[in-house]
C-alpha cells in the first residue's frame, strides 16, 4: 500500500481533488478529508510521519501527528460518519491492495512463462535447424553423393 494509492482513493471518496489534500488549502471540507488520509497513511504503511508529511505537500511532521490524533479522537468518541468512512476506506484500500498484488503474482508468471516460451523457440529454432541438416544430407545419399 502506498500513501499515493491512500490519498487517491480519499480524495474520490469524500469527491475533492487531490491537490486539495497536498495543497495548502485550510478549507473545512478540505481538512477532515486530510486528516483521514494521514490517519489512514499511518495506519496502513510503515510510513513515518515526516515521509506522510512530505506526501501531503510537505508539511511538517507534527502536523501529521495532530491530523492522526484528530481522526483516533473523533473515532474513538464514536463519530458514526467519521466511523463509516473509515470503514469504507479500511475496505476498499484492503481490495485495492489485494489487486495489486495479485497484479502483480500474475505479472511475474507471465514474465516466467514468456521466458520458458523463449527458451522452447530457441530450442525448436535448434531442432528445425537440424532436421533440415539431416533432409540435406539425405538428399544428398539419395543421389548417391557423400554428405
Amino acid at each position: 500500500m502506498t500513501i499515493r494509492a491512500i490519498i487517491h482513493e480519499v480524495a474520490q471518496h469524500y469527491g475533492v481533488p487531490v491537490v486539495a489534500l497536498t495543497g495548502p488549502s485550510k478549507v473545512a471540507e478540505y481538512v477532515r478529508p486530510r486528516h483521514v488520509a494521514m490517519f489512514l497513511a499511518r495506519e496502513l504503511t510503515d510510513s513515518s510521519f515526516a515521509t506522510i508529511g512530505k506526501a501531503f505537500g510537505g508539511r511538517h511532521h507534527t502536523t501529521v501527528m495532530e491530523g492522526c490524533r484528530w481522526t483516533e479522537y473523533f473515532l474513538k468518541r464514536g463519530n458514526p460518519q467519521l466511523t463509516t468512512d473509515v470503514a469504507v476506506l479500511r475496505e476498499r484500500l484492503a481490495a485495492a491492495d489485494v489487486s495489486a498484488e495479485q497484479h502483480r503474482k500474475i505479472s511475474c508468471t507471465t514474465t516466467k512463462a514468456l521466458r520458458r516460451l523463449h527458451k522452447l523457440a530457441d530450442i525448436g529454432e535448434d531442432i528445425a535447424a537440424s532436421c533440415r541438416r539431416m533432409v540435406a544430407e539425405l538428399e544428398q545419399f539419395k543421389r548417391g553423393e557423400k554428405p
